[in-house]
């Protein structure tokens, strides 16, 4: 039988989840253990694993077939809201290039600074993953329950900058189909060191059944 994308996201989750939510020691890697431990992930975050109808065309395919191109997603739409502070701060030329290329056009009204401070990558990250979030409230329950947990979990924590935004459903399809079709954009294993290797790198290895 097929394992389709839709089946890895529901029942796979040690395929995809962010390293620094649960890192398997030596002897907890095997066919076997990983099959328990996805199911100890899945009865300890209550997620639902029915199988949900979807469109043919819709935002969930997007997120179905992309989901671990999500993260790269939110940095877009997070430098697109904030294209012209970034360039007040001299910071948009300093983006990847296939970031930059998205950050550029003119897809969305520039959101107003929430500081003057620079940002760093990751809060860029945050600030999209929280939009995405919000826009996954129209996703069946369960794509929308497992989305956290491919970003770090320091980016759990609530924002009030973040809520100003109103989840803008065009922007979001247009991040993801940028991400399927520059050939510059990292897979999630660049994309992870690029941006948040050092602090994966210092964090503590969880013990297995011990999710963030």
């Amino acid at each position: 039988m097929k394992i389709t994308p839709l089946d890895t996201i529901l029942f796979n989750p040690l395929s995809w989840m962010h390293p620094q939510r649960l890192t398997l020691k030596r002897g907890f890697d095997g066919i076997a253990q990983r099959s328990i431990i996805n199911d100890m992930i899945i009865r300890a975050h209550g997620w639902s694993t029915e199988r949900p109808v979807l469109a043919e065309t819709g935002l969930a395919e997007h997120f179905i077939h992309q989901w671990e191109h999500l993260p790269q997603v939110a940095l877009l739409i997070a430098c697109q809201r904030h294209r012209a502070a970034l360039t007040r701060q001299g910071r948009i030329m300093s983006l990847p290039a296939w970031v930059r290329r998205f950050a550029q056009l003119d897809i969305v009204d520039s959101a107003a600074p929430l500081s003057f401070m620079p940002w760093e990558p990751l809060t860029l990250i945050a600030w999209g993953k929280d939009e995405l979030a919000a826009c996954g409230q129209q996703l069946p329950e369960a794509l929308r329950q497992r989305i956290s947990l491919l970003f770090p979990p320091h980016m759990d924590r609530d924002d009030a900058a973040s809520r100003q935004i109103s989840p803008n459903p065009l922007l979001i399809k247009l991040a993801f189909q940028h991400a399927k079709r520059d050939p510059d954009t990292p897979d999630a294993a660049e994309f992870r060191r690029r941006f948040d290797y050092p602090r994966a790198a210092q964090a503590p290895a969880p013990m297995p059944g011990c999710i963030k």
